[in-house]
């Protein structure tokens, strides 16, 4: 997803953590969730082990205990994961 394509409402924070933020946001008209990794721009190994969460995460289609992945965005130092937003947890 271009990150240019994802409207995050900073005010709508869901969680945060050592290595990232999730905050609501919209992306083509809908509410999605988006967790923000915090990555140094020469951190390949970062990149490398997010991109693969985000291939796992891309299997998971359709499962009833899992948000649904929607997309990332890779163009570091932006990380991006999107997936679906629950309204109550």
């Amino acid at each position: 997803i271009p990150v240019d394509e994802l409207e995050l409402d900073r005010r709508a924070t869901l969680g945060s953590g050592a290595g990232g933020l999730v905050v609501k946001g919209q992306w083509r008209g809908a509410a999605v969730a988006v967790k923000q990794v915090f990555c140094a721009v020469d951190d390949q190994r970062m990149v490398d082990s997010f991109v693969q969460e985000c291939q796992l995460l891309s299997r998971v289609q359709n499962h009833p205990h899992v948000v649904r992945f929607v997309g990332c965005c890779v163009a570091p130092p932006v990380l991006c994961l999107v997936s679906q937003y629950c309204e109550h947890g």
